[in-house]
């Protein structure tokens, strides 16, 4: 279930996402301080459908703005009302009838970071939203992005 991903050169790190999301991983998680070259390249394999076969709405969650659906270039993101934490997040996308991939930024802490106790309503939410995903009938993907990895035992196997 849980991808890891280092990001070294661009153009592999765009082959390696693309494979990943083409293979139905449920959850990506990519270590990065760089959230919007990442969510940048997120849209763009999205948007090739020649890379994935059908095109992928991009939906962006995080504590300050909530979840946003990305949409072209010039335009505003659309707001996504009730899902203003990520368990809600979580919720839309698993009841999202269409291709998608939805970033989650920064729920690092709510994993278990730095003695801080990790909740396990949204590890189990997590773990729950995975095995729905795969058995989707569209292709749907979840990208964690943080600037550290914390991967509980809970999520290791899934």
């Amino acid at each position: 279930m849980a991808k890891t991903v280092a990001l070294e050169g661009i153009k592999k790190t765009e082959q390696y996402l693309t494979n990943l999301f083409k293979a139905r991983f449920s959850f990506v998680y990519i270590p990065t301080w760089e959230e919007i070259r990442v969510i940048e390249l997120i849209t763009k394999i999205a948007n090739n459908t020649k890379a994935i076969k059908s095109k992928r709405d991009v939906f962006v969650w995080s504590s300050t703005e909530g979840l946003n659906k990305i949409l072209s270039k010039g335009q505003e993101r659309v707001s996504i009302n009730n899902a203003e934490n990520p368990t809600e997040a979580l919720n839309y996308i698993d009841s999202y009838n269409k291709p998608a991939i939805m970033i989650l930024k920064d729920v690092h802490p709510l994993l278990g970071i730095q003695g801080r106790n990790a909740d396990y309503g949204f590890i189990r939410k997590i773990r729950d939203v995975a095995g729905s995903l795969k058995n989707a009938d569209c292709s749907k993907n979840v990208v964690i992005l943080a600037p550290t990895l914390v991967l509980p035992n809970d999520l290791q196997k899934d």
